[in-house]
């Protein structure tokens, strides 16, 4: 498989003391090099081998919707797709 990647970041979910869900923003994308492109590699590996995926799509007043297509239009950059995408997966999570 080759790989173009242009932009990958890991910010953090995890529960805090008070056992509250919280994000841990990463303060930038990770380097374009070859741990990276592994990194993915094996995340796409992992994810085609399970069984019984699904596939979805948009609400049609999914805010999700409306920044991935900011993004892709360039009128919202990616680290800041990246914050707001993973603040609204920890608000989906804690529903």
């Amino acid at each position: 498989m080759s790989l173009h990647l242009s932009n990958v970041i890991l910010h953090q979910l995890c529960k805090n003391d008070q056992d509250e869900l919280v994000v841990k923003l990463r303060p930038a994308s990770l380097e374009n090099d070859t741990s990276t492109e592994n990194l993915v590699a094996e995340l796409h590996r992992v994810f085609h081998s399970k069984a019984g995926k699904g596939f979805g799509s948009f609400q049609s007043d999914s805010e999700f919707q409306f920044w991935l297509q900011e993004m892709r239009k360039g009128e919202r950059d990616f680290y800041d797709f990246s914050q707001i995408s993973a603040n609204r997966l920890k608000e989906e999570l804690i529903k």
